[in-house]
């Protein structure tokens, strides 16, 4: 889907632009430096209905390191989560946390942002894997650290978590946009462009072709360079010839081949508007009965004022 030539030119730019930016400091661990990484960024013509579940992407050239650290959510304590681990020949965990320890020890908010940028990798067990979004919170989000699940109950179970780690996922159904890191920009510009164009392969899998808009590259603070953009479709000319009224007529699209039938608008009643009642200029009379007989007279009323 992707000219490969348009990736390597693409690639190239991005990084003279990183090379020629002036770097104020080192980024203390593998993500503090998140304009480092490159992002491949999926424009989508309408939002795909179903589950919004991570999908996981494979990488020729993945993005991780032998320096990383990752951390492990466990449903089980901690001593038995090791013996676990070391019994299957797990290695590469640099921190356990069991569930009941992440309730205590991390319930505060400010807990929760430490423990965020403590570590550069998230992994969990599958069976606690529906509590953590109550327990972790919005930092987790916010920084897309969001925890992996893993089956600890695999017979192969460094395969699995090695899996994990080196893979990368994203999410269909939470927006009209996708964005993925496909590397960094210190691996060299073939390295990338398989990245791009495995990860592109990949995603036109779970989302439809026709549903692209357009595909941009770029790092978290540069602009983002256009691989692949869809023209919006024409618009539909439509012909209307005048009629007279009380006739009907009929709308041709070009486009498709229905047909609308329009009338003239039926004539709207107006509203009566109400109207103050007229003030009586006749005098108002009163009876008074005395000793037998009915006496009228005259109630004083407002006197005309004379022109």
């Amino acid at each position: 889907m992707l000219p490969r030539d348009q990736v390597v030119r693409a690639i190239e730019a991005l990084q003279k632009y990183d090379a020629h930016k002036p770097c104020d400091k080192k980024p203390r661990s593998l993500f503090d430096d998140e304009s480092s990484r490159v992002l491949l960024q999926f424009a989508l013509k309408l939002i795909p209905p179903g589950r919004r579940n991570a999908t996981k992407i494979t990488l020729p050239h993945t993005l991780f390191t032998s320096d990383h650290t990752v951390c492990l959510f466990t449903k089980a304590d901690k001593k038995e989560a090791v013996k676990l681990l070391e019994s299957k020949g797990v290695t590469g965990i640099t921190k356990v946390i069991s569930i009941s320890k992440l309730r205590k020890k991390y319930k505060p908010f400010e807990a929760k942002r430490q423990l965020s940028s403590m570590y550069d990798i998230y992994l969990t067990d599958v069976k606690i894997y529906h509590l953590l979004p109550q327990l972790l919170g919005k930092k987790f989000y916010e920084k897309k650290k969001f925890p992996t699940a893993v089956n600890m109950h695999k017979s192969d179970l460094q395969s699995e978590i090695q899996s994990a780690i080196t893979a990368v996922y994203f999410y269909i159904g939470r927006g009209s946009c996708i964005s993925i890191p496909v590397g960094r920009v210190d691996f060299t510009c073939d390295q990338l462009v398989e990245n791009v164009l495995t990860a592109t392969d990949q995603v036109t899998h779970k989302v439809s072709t026709d549903n692209i808009q357009s595909i941009h590259v770029k790092t978290s603070d540069s602009v983002a360079l256009p691989l692949v953009n869809c023209l919006p479709p024409a618009p539909s000319v439509i012909d209307v010839t005048p009629v007279a009224p009380g006739k009907k007529r009929r709308l041709k699209v070009d486009d498709e081949d229905d047909q609308v039938e329009e009338t003239e608008p039926i004539p709207v009643k107006k509203a009566k508007v109400a109207t103050k009642p007229k003030l009586s200029t006749k005098p108002k009379l009163s009876t008074k009965r005395v000793r037998g007989s009915v006496v009228t007279r005259k109630l004083p009323g407002k006197r005309k004022q004379k022109r």
